[in-house]
């Protein structure tokens, strides 16, 4: 390459997290290509799970459905594996299908705009920690930066208190955790009760970390979910499942096809809108309420009692939660940090005040949303600028959570409205993966410049999403939540079947695209192989049937089929 010049690639990847390792693998796996890089602002692939490194910190979901549908890993070595244990999962595969000679790491992307005479993308980067800038092109872009990429830090959580400056313990982020900090002997001070919370306060009493108090502050209590295996069922899942699923042809897939049935079933009983998911709900409730009742002191009966409905936030799971509020070290409140001074924090409401000693705080605080992929700026065709266009359509939107007109060549993975809150984020991640690699094939074959999704096509998709939203119990629920905004709009959360998602990205609809072929696709175009529409019908029944209820609910608000 001569001097000056600036390098071209067929493709680009944003981020290394699962989406984006996700992509990789798969791009090379169907499509055969392997001259594509990808681009992550951290120092080592995984994302999530690699910023996320807080004591405690695991997944959420049964394990056997926490890994590829290509990269299968049937070994996890409990039920809910830790963090680290996801994160080694997640560099196995990347080695093993080579994905590090592609990943360029501390590499940060700040500037994408499509060249409408080349018809491919210029994008700008930044090397972290020397700040070097540098210009790539690309034909086509993925982006897997995800939802969870701007933590709520201290400049969001305490730019309202008083004396915040004076403070001289530390401040961390649970997504940004520091393991030099020594909590040992500490008075801490942990903001928040989402997942992270539940799973970091009882780490931070036990032998390793031992902390001398743990102040936790909740403003909206969680439903909290027990965990309904003995250890003895934990032994024996995690004794016999491996030699299992070695032995046993399809076992393994089978079981895990059993449980994705059994978390898909929530949407059905919990989510899905009408008078039985309501009673449903009332009923799970009620049960909810009564084993955090046994488990806590009577003294927090009230203020873990839930101000909204089951399902309008993620469910919180106990694994020691409740139970470690019986520690005398630790105390919960609904009061609001008011002051900090060098060594303390004034908590207060309605007039009532009292002084706590503080030597570090934790910031449970989840992320914010409403930055979805910012600070990257993004201008598609016409100089359209995508965070721009979504604030004047209302908030942020990808038709099919993956391609928005005026953008194309440019595919969000892990977008608006591609995941749901009843089963595994990987269910939608690999939804979109699919989608995505369809569209782009015919571009990597030379059959075509370009796909870009029409603006009817997302626009009617937008408003099914956000009709259907309005209707779910994360809406109209009466929590906040980082699902939806204040005005009520969902730019997160998937509101139907996971089902009908598969249905969907197994067979788009290429009538909402509009391509731009090269003269060989021109020719190519016609051309419809027998055997695929065989397999591609055979297919298309077997998922109606599966994903009928969903379909149905869908169609009664306009999506077409």
């Amino acid at each position: 390459m001569a001097d000056g010049e600036i390098a071209s690639y067929p493709l680009l990847i944003i981020g290394a997290g699962i989406s984006g390792i996700a992509a990789g693998c798969q791009v090379k796996r169907t499509l055969g290509v392997k001259d594509f890089v990808i681009f992550d602002k951290n120092n080592d692939i995984g994302g999530t799970w690699f910023t996320h490194r807080y004591p405690g910190v695991a997944c959420d979901v049964p394990a056997i459905l926490y890994s590829f549908s290509f990269a299968p890993n049937y070994n996890w070595s409990t039920l809910r594996p830790s963090g680290r244990e996801i994160w080694k999962y997640l560099a196995d595969v990347c080695e093993q299908y080579h994905l590090s000679d592609n990943i360029h790491l501390n590499t940060e992307v700040t500037e994408l705009q499509w060249d409408e005479e080349t018809l491919e993308w210029e994008i700008k980067f930044q090397r972290h920690p020397s700040l070097r800038k540098g210009t790539i092109r690309a034909k086509i872009v993925l982006t897997a930066v995800g939802k969870l990429a701007n933590p709520k830090t201290s400049e969001d959580v305490l730019q309202n208190v008083h004396g915040a400056e004076t403070f001289q313990g530390n401040v961390i982020h649970t997504s940004q955790w520091n393991e030099s900090v020594d909590i040992r002997k500490k008075n801490v001070l942990v903001i928040g009760s989402g997942c992270s919370a539940a799973q970091i306060v009882p780490q931070l009493l036990g032998t390793d970390l031992g902390a001398d108090s743990v102040t936790q502050l909740i403003r909206s209590p969680p439903w909290v979910v027990p965990n309904h295996l003995s250890k003895k069922h934990i032994g024996w899942w995690e004794g016999f499942l491996p030699s299992l699923t070695r032995n046993i042809p399809g076992f393994a897939r089978l079981v895990r096809a059993i449980i994705f049935i059994i978390t898909e079933t929530n949407y059905f009983r919990f989510i899905r809108p009408g008078a039985n998911a309501r009673i449903r709900r009332a009923q799970k409730e009620k049960a909810l309420l009564s084993h955090m009742k046994r488990e806590v002191p009577s003294q927090y009966h009230q203020i873990l009692t839930p101000r909204y409905e089951m399902g309008c936030k993620r469910l919180v799971h106990d694994d020691g939660w409740l139970h470690c509020l019986h520690d005398s070290r630790v105390k919960l409140s609904m009061l609001s940090l008011k002051r900090l001074g060098p060594k303390e924090g004034i908590l207060g409401d309605k007039g009532e005040e009292f002084t706590i000693p503080l030597d570090a705080i934790i910031l449970a605080t989840g992320y914010d949303t409403s930055k979805l992929l910012q600070p990257m700026r993004i201008i598609g065709r016409n100089r359209i600028d995508l965070h721009e266009l979504w604030k004047r359509r209302g908030g942020p939107q990808a038709y099919m959570g993956v391609a928005l007109d005026n953008f194309p060549n440019f595919f969000f993975l892990f977008g608006p409205n591609s995941s749901s809150g009843h089963t595994s984020v990987l269910v939608g991640i690999e939804n979109a993966v699919n989608y995505t690699l369809q569209i782009i094939e015919p571009i990597v074959k030379g059959w075509a410049e370009a796909y870009e999704v029409k603006e009817a096509a997302c626009t009617n998709w937008t408003d099914i999403v956000q009709q259907s939203s309005r209707e779910r119990v994360w809406v109209n629920g009466g929590c906040r939540s980082w699902w939806v905004d204040e005005a009520k709009w969902n730019g997160m959360v998937y509101p139907f079947s996971m089902l009908y998602a598969t249905f969907a990205a197994t067979f788009p609809i290429w009538d909402d695209w509009v391509p731009t072929y090269t003269p060989e696709g021109v020719l190519q175009r016609n051309k419809r192989p027998s055997t695929t529409l065989v397999i591609s019908v055979s297919l298309a029944i077997l998922m109606v049937c599966l994903s009928y209820v969903s379909w149905h609910e869908m169609t009664a608000v306009g999506v077409k089929a």
